[in-house]
């Protein structure tokens, strides 16, 4: 009698990821800690410890408790090591932004396709206030021919940009950053969006946006600014609506802004979830878009072509993002001279009838 199939368990997989990892030449010198495994296999710490003694007796590493697991074997093919690419993000892939995940997903088929290996990493400890020794021992358990910053504060910017080492900023980079970045242009973008605006009559215009943490969202607000400023013979009133980031946030400040004698008619939004809770917070407080106000979402997003009234938005081809990003990749890798150290792309405007604002005509020409 044949004997029966037996199907792995979650231990043996672990195991026979890592030691895949070792061969690779992923690890070198010891393997990262029990919580960075645990983070990036997506599996519990005791899972970890038991795929680890497996390995200890087959010998591909020593245990010596812990905080210490020493590589034993040689990698098979350590050239792999100089194909990967980390990608470094305050939370897991799937608590980003929609678009964000849109990106990366092919962003790591067209990496996959030159050979190369994107892998994520995750954690708030890398994104604190003081994140250098977090990222120190990051840096000594994680080889990487090249790194993705996602959502990057100042301090982690800083620690790569003093570090020398090779990273890629996916958004934009703080003043006096010399990493390489990749961003919209919020400039032609903001004043797109005011023109827009300002062409359908509206003079009190407001832009909800997180309280600014990255140089985005900075960029963004001064650009917005600056749009409202190039409009002055409009009497344009601009109305900064900052919030904590919360749902409820946002709607403590959209209650705030409509309580006021003049509010806003018009909205520039900054990130589609904003922009999917102002339009049902509103609509409870009998105020609706297309008919109390109109807006438009900075960023682009699945979800909002599915809100009626359809959501006026700027978007990119995530394949030409893809492509370019992977340019700036083989450059910074290559340590060829990159001529153009902060990438700005041209978002295209997705029009929809939430620009519409039934008390607002086109003024007389």
């Amino acid at each position: 009698m044949l004997p029966l199939p037996q199907r792995p368990s979650l231990i043996s997989e672990v195991a026979r990821v890592i030691r895949e990892g070792i061969e690779n030449g992923q690890w070198q010198g010891s393997l990262p800690g029990e919580r960075r495994l645990s983070e990036e296999l997506q599996v519990s710490r005791p899972t970890i410890q038991h795929a680890v003694e497996i390995l200890a007796k087959e010998g591909w590493i020593r245990n010596k408790g812990r905080y210490r697991r020493t590589i034993l074997a040689k990698p098979a093919r350590i050239s792999k090591t100089l194909g990967i690419v980390v990608m470094l993000t305050p939370v897991p892939m799937e608590n980003l932004e929609p678009h964000l995940i849109i990106r990366t997903d092919f962003l790591r088929r067209i990496i996959a396709s030159e050979g190369m290996e994107l892998v994520m990493v995750h954690g708030p400890r890398y994104f604190s206030k003081r994140p250098a020794l977090a990222l120190d021992g990051l840096l000594r358990e994680t080889p990487a021919a090249c790194w993705l910053l996602v959502r990057s504060t100042r301090e982690v910017q800083t620690w790569f940009d003093r570090k020398k080492l090779p990273a890629i900023i996916m958004g934009s980079a703080f003043d006096g950053i010399d990493i390489c970045s990749m961003d919209y242009d919020y400039v032609p973008l903001c004043n797109h969006a005011i023109g827009a605006f300002v062409s359908r009559g509206h003079k009190k215009i407001g832009f909800l946006i997180d309280e600014p943490r990255t140089a985005g969202d900075i960029y963004s607000e001064s650009a917005f600014r600056e749009a409202c400023e190039k409009s002055a013979g409009k009497c344009i009133v601009p109305l900064m609506m900052k919030h904590n980031g919360t749902t409820e946030g946002i709607c403590e400040t959209l209650d705030r802004a409509f309580r006021l004698p003049d509010p806003p008619t018009a909205l520039l939004v900054s990130h589609a979830g904003t922009a999917i809770t102002m339009v049902t917070h509103l609509a409870k407080r009998r105020k609706l878009a297309g008919r109390d106000y109109a807006y438009i979402c900075r960023d682009n997003d699945p979800v909002l072509r599915y809100l009626i009234p359809g959501a006026a938005r700027y978007g990119d081809d995530p394949t030409r993002y893809s492509r370019r990003f992977l340019s700036l990749i083989k450059s910074v890798i290559s340590r060829l001279p990159v001529t153009n150290r902060h990438v700005r792309l041209m978002a295209e405007f997705i029009p929809a009838e939430s620009t519409e604002c039934k008390g607002f005509g086109r003024p007389d020409v």
